[in-house]
C-alpha cells in the first residue's frame, strides 16, 4: 500500500515514466520530424531525456546513414514508429522536407485508422498548419517558467496516453477539389472507408516530393535525366530512348535488345519476311527458308536437263516440255543404240535380238525363225523374278515395282524401289498442297508458314465484314460487333461489350495524351495538382524506385558526378500512371480533360466533381496495384 503511494507521489511530482512496450513489426515509439537546419539545439534537448527515458527515438540528424536517401529514410522511419512527434516553430513552414513529413504523417494516421499517432508540440507562437488542426498538441512555449524535466515529463505523458478514438474527416466535393474538415464530427464505424482526403492527402505528397525531383530513364546505360516539371520531355524520350529493351518483331524470332541494336539486326534477321524472286510467284517466306523455297519454287527458271536442249522455262512447265523434247535419249531394243528421240525416224536397225547382224531385207523373215529372238530373259532388276520376251523388257521396266526411282516431287531427293516410293509419295514433305485460302499450290512444309501471311479477305458470317485469312480467329473473338463476347482495353484494363469497343478506345486515347504526367506521380489537367504519395509510389514503381539514386547523370548542362553528395533525387517511371490516368470513370461520360464544355446536370456535378472523379479513378488504380 505505502509503495503504491510513493509511485502516485513520484508521478505527480514529475518523475519521468516508462513506454509502454511497442507492438509487433515496430522498432521506435517516436519518429522526430523538426527542421534540422535551425532547430536542432532546441529539439536535441527534450529528446535526450526520452532517449534516456528508455523510448526508442529515430531522430534523422543522429540516424540517417551516409549516402542514405533523406526521404527514404524519413519514410522508412514513420513506417516503423508508434508515433511522430512533430516539434513546430517559425522555421518549420519555410522547410519543404518538414511540409512532406507532415503531410505523410498525417496520411499513415488514417491509413492505419488512428494506430500511428501524431503528436504536435508547439515550441514557440506560429501558425499551425491546417492538417494538424485535430491531432494532439502541447504548447510548451507557455509553460517557459518550467523546468526542462516536467516538460519532458509532459511529453512522456502523452506518448504513453491510451489512443484516442480515430477521426474520420468528412470531405466535401467542389470542382476545385478543395477539402472541408467537419472537426465536430466523429464516426465510430472503423469498417468504412478511409474516404477521399486519404487520396487527395496521398497526391500531396508526390507533389511536393517531385516539384525538387529528378527524373531519370529506367534503361541501362542511358544517361538522360529531367527535371520533374519536364513531363513531356521525359515521355518523349522513353518512346525513343535508343537503350529501351524491345523484342525483334519478326515472327519466330525471340531477340531482346536495345532498341538500335534490334533495329540493326532487323536488316539481318533470318526470320525477316521476303518475297520469291521469281517472277509470277510473289509469295512471302522468311529468310531462313528462302534458299528451300527457290530451290523448289514452280516458277524458277530451269534449263532442260537434255543435253543440247537450249529450252529454259519455269519448272512447272518443265514435266510437259520433257515429254515433247527432242533431245531426250532412247536406246533401241535392238541394236542397244542410243539416239536422240528426233533421229528415230532415220533409225534403221539391221539388228536381231539373238545380236547378229542381218541385212534389211532378210531381218523380218530371220526374227519368224530365230530361236535367241523369242527367247525369254529374266528382269536386271534386284528381287524381280519375271521372265519376259527381249523385245517387252523396256516395258516392263517402266512398270517393275523393284525398279530404283525417285520420287517425282521437285525438290525431294529419295530414292527407293517403286513399291516403297509409292508408299513415301503419300507423306513426302514435298508434296504440294492447295492453300485453301488463297488457291496457291505450296509445298506440304511451307503450308503453315504460309497460313500466317496469307492475306486472302473473307467475309465474317455474324457482321459480314471482310477481314484477312490470317485475321478471322481474332476477329471472331474480339473485334466483331455482332459477336456475344466482350473486349478488353489494354490502356485502361477494363473490359466491354464490343460494340461500345471502338469508341472507348478513341476517348481512352484522348484521356491519355491529355494527362499531366510526372514520373509516378501524375496530374490530370484542369485538376488541383494533386500527386500520388511515397509510399504508393514505392509500391508502383519497385523497378526504378522513387528514392533510389544514380550516378553521374546529365541534368541539363549539369553533371552529377559526386557519388559521396547524396542529393534529394526522386527516380520515377511514368507507364504504370499513364494506365492509372486513363481509368474512366462508372458515374458518367464527360470529358475531364475539358473545362469549357460540361454537359451534366447540376446535381451530376455537385455529387461527382470532374477533378474528383478523376481522383477516385487513379486512388481505384493504384489499390489494384497493391
Amino acid at each position: 500500500m505505502n509503495k503504491s503511494r510513493l509511485q502516485m507521489t513520484a508521478k505527480q511530482n514529475g518523475v519521468a515514466v516508462r513506454p509502454n512496450p511497442l507492438p509487433l513489426g515496430l522498432k521506435y515509439h517516436v519518429c522526430a520530424v523538426y527542421n534540422q537546419e535551425k532547430d536542432m539545439p532546441r529539439v536535441q534537448k527534450l529528446l535526450q531525456p526520452l532517449t534516456n527515458s528508455g523510448f526508442s527515438v529515430f531522430d534523422p540528424c543522429m540516424d540517417l546513414i551516409g549516402g542514405q536517401s533523406k526521404v527514404g529514410a524519413m519514410s522508412k522511419g514513420l513506417d516503423s514508429s508508434k508515433t511522430t512527434v512533430i516539434f513546430l516553430t517559425k522555421n518549420f513552414k519555410s522547410d519543404e522536407m518538414c511540409r512532406f513529413d507532415i503531410k505523410n504523417a498525417v496520411w499513415r494516421h488514417n491509413l492505419t485508422r488512428g494506430k500511428h499517432q501524431v503528436l504536435a508540440i508547439v515550441l514557440e507562437p506560429c501558425k499551425i498548419p491546417r492538417c494538424l488542426k485535430l491531432v494532439k498538441k502541447m504548447h510548451l512555449w507557455k509553460n517557459k517558467d518550467k523546468g526542462l524535466q516536467e516538460n519532458v515529463n509532459q511529453i512522456m505523458k502523452k506518448l504513453s496516453a491510451k489512443r484516442y478514438s480515430f477521426r474520420k474527416l468528412r470531405w466535401i466535393g467542389t470542382k476545385s477539389a478543395k477539402v472541408v474538415q467537419d472537426m465536430g464530427r466523429w464516426i465510430p464505424d472503423t469498417n468504412k472507408t478511409l474516404g477521399t482526403l486519404t487520396l487527395l492527402l496521398q497526391l500531396n505528397l508526390v507533389q511536393t516530393a517531385l516539384q525538387n525531383g529528378i527524373l531519370h530513364c529506367k534503361n541501362k546505360k542511358c544517361k538522360f535525366a529531367c527535371q520533374g516539371v519536364e513531363f513531356q520531355r521525359y515521355i518523349s524520350h522513353i518512346k525513343e530512348c535508343p537503350y529501351k529493351v524491345v523484342q525483334c518483331g519478326n515472327n519466330g524470332c525471340l531477340l531482346n535488345g536495345p532498341y538500335e541494336d534490334v533495329m540493326r539486326h532487323g536488316e539481318k534477321c533470318e526470320y525477316r519476311c521476303v518475297t520469291c524472286r521469281h517472277e509470277g510467284c510473289g509469295m512471302q517466306v522468311s529468310q531462313k527458308m528462302l534458299p528451300d523455297h527457290e530451290a523448289n519454287c514452280s516458277h524458277s527458271i530451269d534449263k532442260c536437263p537434255n543435253t543440247g536442249c537450249p529450252v529454259k522455262l519455269p519448272k512447272k512447265d518443265m514435266k510437259k516440255h520433257l515429254k515433247d523434247c527432242g533431245y531426250t535419249k532412247q536406246l533401241c531394243t535392238k541394236c542397244n543404240i542410243e539416239f536422240f528421240v528426233m533421229d528415230f525416224p532415220s533409225h534403221s536397225c539391221k539388228t536381231c535380238f539373238c545380236g547378229r547382224f542381218i541385212s534389211e531385207e532378210h531381218l523380218q523373215s530371220h526374227i519368224e525363225t530365230c530361236k535367241g529372238a523369242n527367247q525369254n530373259v529374266c528382269c536386271p532388276n534386284d528381287d524381280c523374278l519375271m521372265e519376259l520376251p527381249q523385245e517387252k523388257v523396256n516395258q516392263h521396266l517402266n512398270e517393275c515395282p523393284h525398279m530404283v526411282i525417285r520420287c517425282h516431287y521437285a525438290g525431294c531427293m529419295y530414292e527407293d524401289k517403286r513399291v516403297r516410293v509409292i508408299g513415301h509419295s503419300v507423306l513426302c514433305t514435298y508434296r504440294p498442297e492447295k492453300c485453301i485460302s488463297c488457291g496457291i499450290l505450296v509445298p506440304h512444309k511451307e503450308l503453315s508458314w504460309h497460313y500466317r501471311i496469307c492475306d486472302r479477305l473473307v467475309d465474317c458470317k455474324v457482321c459480314g465484314a471482310q477481314v484477312p485469312i490470317s485475321m478471322k480467329l481474332t476477329h471472331d473473338t474480339w473485334l466483331c460487333k455482332k459477336n456475344n463476347v466482350h473486349s478488353f482495353c489494354n490502356i485502361c484494363e477494363n473490359t466491354m461489350s464490343v460494340s461500345i469497343y471502338g469508341d472507348h478506345i478513341h476517348q481512352c486515347q484522348a484521356t491519355l495524351l491529355g494527362a499531366t504526367t510526372i514520373g509516378s506521380g501524375a496530374m490530370a489537367a484542369g485538376n488541383t495538382g494533386t500527386f500520388f504519395t511515397n509510399n504508393m509510389m514505392r509500391n508502383i514503381d519497385n523497378s526504378s524506385g522513387l528514392y533510389g539514386e544514380r550516378q553521374n547523370r546529365t541534368v541539363g548542362t549539369t553533371e552529377v558526378k559526386d557519388h559521396k553528395r547524396k542529393i534529394y533525387k526522386p527516380q520515377v517511371s511514368v507507364e504504370d500512371i499513364l494506365v492509372a490516368l486513363s481509368v474512366p470513370t462508372k458515374t458518367t461520360k464527360v470529358n475531364i480533360n475539358s473545362s469549357n464544355s460540361d454537359s451534366r446536370t447540376y446535381n451530376e456535378r455537385k455529387k461527382y466533381p470532374t477533378g474528383f472523379s478523376k481522383l477516385r479513378a487513379i486512388y481505384r488504380m493504384i489499390e489494384r496495384m497493391n
